[in-house]
């Protein structure tokens, strides 16, 4: 598999996190970290998912990869327009446990680079495939899958058999850990930005897991500031959006005004002084238009082709 990219230490993600004020918890093994992120998911969380060496590749295979339930109706909504800021209408890819490929689609050879798009089988028809997994599944009952074995990422393959504990299904959505933009996350610094700066609700480091209602203020992120208390959270956003109809008006107008004040007097005031934008006075005040010959002259008429 093409990780051939840098990793993070587990003394350099804590000093990361200590640098940020990143308030995080440490799974104490992997089975309590599979089991705690699928978990996660399960309640419509989205993780950033941060784990060994980094992809060298075109595509998210698991170790800088946005993880999330596929089976979610608003799944695909949330993704784009909370952390991939991007239209609606497009799908993501979902990567499967390689040995039960054949149970959600027939594709053959399997895709560990997740380059081939195959149908969906959802319970039998298109539709169907749609309505069982919307966030992956294009138009046409087709996604672009990605299998995964144990010898390929055997983390990645582990959370995946513990969602299916949790869950009963196999599937998860993986797409690239970056937002619209910005290339993939490289350091564990960059992963925790994009998580703060993104709608990701759980990060994924390594053992370490921060949440993010849990985090203290974050002084690099533009727009919303992020505090630990939701309630004021959502009170901002209410503001925003009640206030936006007054905003847009009030842009309007000031657009308008500049126009209507600022513009059009220079404008006037130039052509009442027989002159154009350029500083130069016009050959002939009267017209634009110029005579280019005269009715009888047929010849240079015709010069003119």
């Amino acid at each position: 598999m093409p990780f051939l990219g840098p990793g993070e230490s587990h003394l350099t993600v804590k000093a990361c996190f200590n640098k940020s004020g990143a308030v995080d918890q440490k799974a104490q093994n992997d089975g309590q970290l599979f089991d705690l992120v699928a978990r996660y998911m399960n309640t419509q969380r989205v993780v950033g998912w941060f784990q060994g060496r980094m992809e060298f590749c075109p595509r998210a295979l698991g170790n800088r990869s946005i993880l999330a339930d596929p089976g979610s109706p608003d799944m695909q909504d949330i993704l784009n327009y909370k952390i991939k800021f991007r239209k609606s209408f497009r799908p993501f890819a979902p990567v499967v446990l390689s040995d039960r490929t054949q149970e959600f689609c027939e594709l053959d050879p399997l895709s560990p680079y997740m380059l081939f798009a195959t149908p969906l089988r959802g319970s039998g028809s298109e539709a169907d495939a749609v309505s069982s997994f919307p966030a992956v599944t294009h138009v046409d009952g087709s996604a672009r899958i990605q299998t995964v074995s144990e010898a390929e990422n055997p983390r990645l393959f582990r959370l995946l058999e513990h969602f299916e504990q949790v869950t009963g299904c196999s599937i998860l959505v993986n797409t690239s850990f970056n937002v619209r933009g910005e290339p993939m996350v490289y350091t564990a610094d960059d992963a925790y930005r994009c998580f703060m700066k993104s709608g990701i609700d759980v990060l994924v480091v390594e053992q370490f897991v921060p949440e993010k209602t849990e985090q203290p203020l974050f002084e690099h992120m533009p727009g919303i500031t992020r505090t630990r208390n939701s309630v004021w959270q959502r009170l901002h956003l209410i503001w925003l959006a009640a206030t936006y109809p007054i905003r847009w008006l009030l842009s309007k107008l000031v657009l308008s005004l500049i126009l209507l004040l600022v513009v059009t007097p220079i404008g006037y005031g130039a052509r009442t002084l027989n002159r154009l934008s350029t500083g130069t006075r016009r050959d002939n005040p009267g017209s634009y238009w110029k005579t280019r010959f005269k009715p009888t002259d047929y010849p240079g008429y015709f010069k003119q082709y």
